[in-house]
């Protein structure tokens, strides 16, 4: 019984300690550390096109297919656009930890796997309902492109774009396309015109948080000291008028002379 006491009082004391640690901890690394919130977005626009329909628009089909081969006839492939509207979801002071790109692969064909699949910035305004390969938006071609490699397996597939959502918060935003050539590969993913609001469409995930104010001093008036009466004040006054007078000249008027001149002698009375 002794002993169980005991060492229910070092538990206790243990726990006193870690608190009190925790305390000061907190205290001395100053306030505490920004609060993470997450938001999820859907796109606002997602199609792919293809060169084997250059003129066929896809963006009303369910899925967004991605691929590429080569034959005979030469190479051919397919191109997912996404755009999503960044910087009209988040306050312009917000600060961006992370952002996700998820797209739910429902198919894959025989060729590559993994797939190396490249994202490239879309550099000018496209629309969902009409853009098509032979009418499609320029893009940034590289370097230093967001890549990622794609298994065949179903299910959800994984891009960080923390980057690109930066810019697309900070700017001009016209989404993203992902290509991939060079080796033959085909996959299929779900898109949001499958079923409004599905759990399965495209979307984006976003990390952030708010900054933390910054205190600003308040300033505070600063008292000029009065000279004391007993302080030495030293006053200098300048003449606003000097001239001399001669009596051997008593019309001349001396007021514009550069000098004064005191003095008496004969003949000569200053």
């Amino acid at each position: 019984m002794h002993l169980q006491s005991s060492r229910s009082f070092l538990i206790l004391l243990l726990i006193i300690f870690v608190a009190a640690f925790a305390v000061s901890f907190s205290q001395a690394s100053g306030s505490p550390a920004a609060l993470l919130e997450s938001m999820t977005l859907y796109p606002v626009a997602d199609t792919f096109i293809t060169n084997s329909a250059p003129d066929r628009n896809y963006g009303g089909d369910g899925v967004l297919e991605l691929w590429y081969e080569e034959t005979r006839a030469g190479q051919s492939g397919a191109f997912v656009l996404l755009r999503f509207e960044v910087q009209e979801a988040l306050a312009p002071e917000a600060v961006i930890d992370s952002a996700t790109l998820r797209l739910y692969q429902i198919e894959a064909g025989e060729g590559a796997d993994p797939v190396h699949v490249t994202l490239h910035p879309i550099l000018e305004s496209w629309r969902e309902d009409e853009v098509t390969y032979g009418e499609q938006p320029e893009v940034y071609i590289g370097p230093f492109l967001i890549s990622t490699s794609m298994d065949r397996s179903q299910g959800w597939k994984e891009i960080d774009v923390t980057h690109l959502a930066d810019d697309w918060q900070a700017g001009d935003n016209f989404g993203l396309e992902l290509r991939a050539v060079g080796e033959q590969f085909r996959r299929i993913f779900e898109s949001r015109e499958r079923v409004a609001a599905n759990e399965l469409n495209p979307h984006l995930v976003i990390r952030y948080h708010e900054p933390e104010p910054v205190d600003t001093p308040t300033p505070t008036a600063t008292k000029t000291p009065t000279p004391t009466s007993d302080a030495p004040l030293n006053l200098s006054i300048c003449a606003v008028a000097d001239a001399y007078i001669n009596d051997a000249a008593p019309a001349n008027n001396y007021g514009t002379v550069d000098e004064l001149r005191v003095g008496y002698g004969q003949g000569q009375n200053e």
